[in-house]
């Protein structure tokens, strides 16, 4: 089963799209924070993540970074910020796509498919993580968090 995480700190807007996205058959796991969505990331299998700039105590663009330097999960911002400048800083993070607010969610659920199909992503069968470690069996590579990222998560 696809698994999405959720990390935005707008409670309503965040059960908004659970609510929506649970109605197509994907698994939630939701973070309302920088520090809970890195745990949720080091402790589940994560399909996609969408992921808010703007956390109460970080920055998305940070966590974004953070997890391309040891995974591929695909990342698609939502946020305020909408800009040229921050969408070319969170395409230059790696960012998958990046949808400002507000946004239609027929669109942003159109959007999530495209990204997972384009990405070859089909519930997490391709990674499996554990701790520190995460493992793609596609690509036949493990990745070791590194240790400042480990004492943060």
């Amino acid at each position: 089963m696809t698994t999405i995480l959720i990390v935005e700190d707008d409670r309503l807007l965040n059960e908004g799209l659970k609510f929506m996205l649970e109605k197509e058959n994907y698994n939630i796991i939701q973070a309302y924070s920088f520090q809970e969505a890195a745990s949720r990331i080091q402790d589940q299998t994560i399909s996609l993540v969408l992921l808010d700039i703007n956390l109460p105590d970080g920055s998305g663009l940070a966590l974004c970074q953070e997890i391309r330097r040891t995974s591929s999960i695909p990342v698609i911002f939502l946020t305020a910020n909408d800009t040229e400048q921050d969408m070319v800083a969170g395409f230059g993070l790696g960012a998958d796509d990046y949808i400002a607010k507000p946004f239609s969610m027929v669109v942003l659920l159109q959007r999530v498919k495209a990204v997972l199909r384009r990405t070859g992503t089909d519930g997490g069968s391709e990674l499996f993580q554990y701790k520190d470690i995460t493992i793609n069996s596609a690509k036949m590579k493990v990745y070791k968090l590194p240790t400042i990222l480990s004492r943060i998560w």
